[in-house]
């Protein structure tokens, strides 16, 4: 797939940002129907993570997924690439986290997927996240494991075309 570009990535941010609650919820049932396994490894990657925090990545899963829509067709993502991907990325996370270096020292090390932007927007609701309208305390740990849950979400929906 091409890499999006900051001006599309700023764009969903900003559209995102002004949402109502009743588009961001048609928009939610859209996702689960066009990329279930996607939402389900979400949920279950995040069950044993504080509710607050596994909220925060569904939502930034959301807007990730908004920034590869476009216009045709896409492949949808599958549980097996998910699962692959993370177990790849749960693996270099723990060599990494290993140093007891903190969020961005550990994140600085991680080669990004072809997406910059987008993974650049992901590291900045992670940082962004205590000062936000609903503020959200994050550990060193949580910050970590969010990015990569999310690197997984950005490789895979790369990976199938990212126009879900």
């Amino acid at each position: 797939m091409e890499i999006i570009s900051e001006e599309r990535v700023e764009k969903v941010r900003r559209e995102v940002a002004v949402m109502e609650p009743a588009q961001g919820n048609r928009e939610m049932i859209a996702l689960s129907k066009s990329q279930p396994d996607l939402l389900a490894f979400l949920v279950h990657a995040t069950e044993d993570i504080d509710p607050s925090a596994a909220e925060f990545a569904v939502f930034m899963a959301f807007v990730v997924h908004r920034m590869f829509q476009q216009e045709e067709g896409f492949e949808r993502v599958s549980a097996e690439e998910l699962i692959e991907l993370h177990n790849r990325n749960f693996t270099l996370m723990e060599e990494l986290a290993g140093g007891g270096e903190g969020f961005a020292e550990t994140v600085g090390k991680v080669e990004i997927p072809s997406q910059l932007h987008v993974m650049r927007c992901v590291v900045e609701m992670i940082l962004d996240a205590p000062e936000s309208e609903d503020p959200l305390e994050l550990s060193g740990e949580e910050a970590l494991y969010l990015f990569f849950l999310l690197k997984t979400i950005v490789e895979a929906l790369d990976a199938n075309g990212g126009r879900g």
